[in-house]
């Protein structure tokens, strides 16, 4: 955090003033403006787990503690070299981890279907000189390509729509169109509840043994899968019928997707 912000800070949670949110309201968009001009184009420096980012003022407030758990178990699994697929790539926090691990001779692709996400996206990877090795793809990934309705302005949690909620039309792609012929070492999918239609345009992929990955990591959302007709068992099982075992981050076998997690799938008999 650079002197401005912690000055800021200080004046904020100062004792005569902490409670008074009037003022600091009124003062709040000179301030943002100010670190826009200072550090727009360069990004405010966070060690985002231990990880120095560049950060764009509009995000400052990511937490530098950011998801330990699953952030560990996803870049324990990325070799220098790797060709690495995220779908749902938010604003780049992995995206930027993932390329840093992978090294000049490695590989990112980010899908990123939500306008605003995608563009802090691009501007993170350009703070972060590693778009030598990242395509940053504004498009959602699905079980067929086209057009589809999607939920934007949340954020994290946007997501494709089913029914009344949808604001926006965003392009789809399948993976299996999007990475023919292309070899993938590991695959991130965070997409709030549409992560059996990923994996269900990732057929081909997923059943070749050249090109397959060693590694899924899946963010399962239990709560929004009746949208979109999933169930714990199509999930486990279309896992399966490619070969992968489904795990959770301790590294225990996945029978039943109960509540909100990850799902770190290797290949069945895969210990590398």
């Amino acid at each position: 955090m650079n002197l401005v912000e912690r000055l800021a800070r200080g004046v904020r949670h100062a004792p005569l003033l902490r409670n008074v949110a009037p003022l600091w309201g009124s003062v709040r968009p000179t301030y943002d403006a100010l670190l826009e001009v200072l550090w727009g184009r360069t990004g405010l420096e966070r060690r985002v787990n231990e990880l120095p980012i560049q950060i764009s003022p509009r995000h400052r407030n990511v937490p530098e503690e950011y998801e330990p758990a699953t952030w560990r178990a996803a870049l324990d699994q990325v070799r220098p070299g790797d060709a690495i697929v995220e779908v749902g790539a938010h604003i780049g926090l992995y995206t930027i981890a993932f390329a840093r691990r992978v090294g000049p001779a490695g590989t990112v692709m980010a899908f990123e279907p939500e306008p605003a996400n995608l563009a802090a996206l691009r501007l993170h990877l350009r703070m972060n000189a590693v778009e030598d090795r990242v395509v940053a793809v504004g498009a959602a990934v699905s079980d067929r390509p086209g057009l589809i309705g999607f939920a934007s302005g949340r954020g994290s949690e946007s997501r494709i729509a089913r029914g009344h909620d949808r604001s926006v039309t965003v392009p789809a792609v399948t993976l299996d169109a999007a990475l023919e012929g292309r070899r993938v070492d590991g695959l991130k999918v965070d997409v709030e509840g549409a992560e059996l239609l990923v994996l269900r345009g990732a057929r081909a992929l997923l059943a070749d043994p050249s090109r397959r990955p060693r590694w899924l990591l899946v963010e399962v959302h239990p709560f929004a899968w009746e949208a979109f007709e999933t169930t714990s068992d199509l999930l486990v099982a279309e896992l399966a019928r490619h070969g992968y075992d489904a795990r959770g981050l301790d590294d225990r076998i996945v029978e039943r997707i109960t509540g909100y997690g990850w799902v770190l799938a290797r290949r069945s008999g895969f210990s590398g």
